[in-house]
């Protein structure tokens, strides 16, 4: 048989533990939920030709880490990454998808590149 003491302790922690659970609840029903209607979106696609798997299979895919990003100077699209790609040099590669991500969102992610890309230089700088 429990003590008084004990009942009432066992109360408290019930009580305290459904609360946070109910303001939850009330902050869930108070927002409206937003429904997207996809049905409608077109999707481009990026290339209209297809890859045969004998140049497919040419690529290097590698697992990097994100060493270092930032925003390339007088460009609105470029980011330029500095990569661990496991190899011990740093890699330097610049993509074109600011207009998606922040700079300080990716340093520390983990991506997948291609690394027998042909170098090119773009703004400047070789990737």
């Amino acid at each position: 048989m429990k003590s008084q003491g004990a009942a009432k302790n066992e109360a408290n922690n019930a009580a305290q533990s459904s609360a946070p659970a109910q303001d939850v609840q009330a902050q869930a029903a108070e927002t409206p939920a937003v429904k997207l209607d996809l049905s409608k979106v077109k999707i481009e696609p990026l290339f209209e030709e297809f890859v045969d798997f004998d140049t497919f299979s040419k690529s290097d895919f590698r697992v990097v880490k994100v060493k270092e990003c930032e925003a390339v100077p007088k460009s609105k699209k470029l980011l330029k990454f500095v990569l661990d790609d496991g190899s011990g040099t740093d890699r330097v590669i610049l993509s074109g998808i600011h207009e998606y991500y922040e700079p300080e969102e990716l340093v520390g992610k983990t991506c997948i590149a291609i690394t027998n890309l042909p170098p090119r230089k773009m703004m400047g700088i070789d990737s």
